[in-house]
């Protein structure tokens, strides 16, 4: 299966700068573009160059799922694996 040139708004092909694989809860500093949950996930604290109303800390992520914010500055699980997309 071949896969395309997919692109996301900002023209840029995710991943293409790189990735950490989140299995702690150390404090990563990005910046990063999006968060893939590996497994269920719980979020200690995110701080994002986005303009967001309210918090993300405590938030579950389901398995499977992405958080896309503009440059993620630090992130921190409370529990569960994600993978951190470089901006």
């Amino acid at each position: 299966m071949n896969i395309s040139e997919s692109t996301n708004s900002t023209g840029a092909l995710l991943g293409v700068k790189g990735a950490v694989i989140v299995t702690d809860t150390n404090t990563y500093n990005g910046p990063f573009y999006s968060l893939k949950a590996i497994s269920q996930c719980v979020i200690d604290t995110i701080v994002s160059e986005s303009i967001i109303s309210g918090s993300l800390n405590g938030l579950t992520i389901l398995a499977g799922d992405t958080i896309m914010l503009y440059r993620m500055t630090s992130v921190k699980l409370t529990s569960g694996a994600a993978i951190l997309y470089n901006a």
